[in-house]
């Protein structure tokens, strides 16, 4: 199984304002170093530290389920307005699960 099918069907715990999206070479083959999800925030209702948290959680769990390493980019939503990221980057959006606190 790709690891696109497999992060497709994987659901992270999910933080409110916050949307996640795998990008990068593991979206488009099975030859990769590791895994790149952006999360995309809103900095007017999360907090810096408790999305860097929230980084670190995902990472954790990315490892476990699936033995690789992530890259995690972290970005508000008006920093994604301006660079146009999910535009530019072909993109895919993780499903998350129900709210849990950081």
């Amino acid at each position: 199984m790709s690891v696109k099918k497999k992060i497709s069907d994987f659901q992270i715990d999910s933080l409110e304002y916050t949307d996640l999206y795998l990008f990068g070479s593991s979206l488009i083959s099975n030859d990769f170093g590791d895994i790149d999800i952006a999360i995309i925030y809103d900095k007017t209702k999360v907090g810096l530290e408790k999305i860097i948290e929230y980084r670190r959680k995902i990472q954790i769990q990315i490892f476990e389920i699936f033995n690789c390493d992530s890259d995690i980019l972290l970005m508000s939503t008006e920093e994604e307005r301006e660079m146009q990221f999910l535009m530019n980057a072909k993109n895919k959006k993780i499903k998350k699960n129900l709210h849990i606190e950081c």
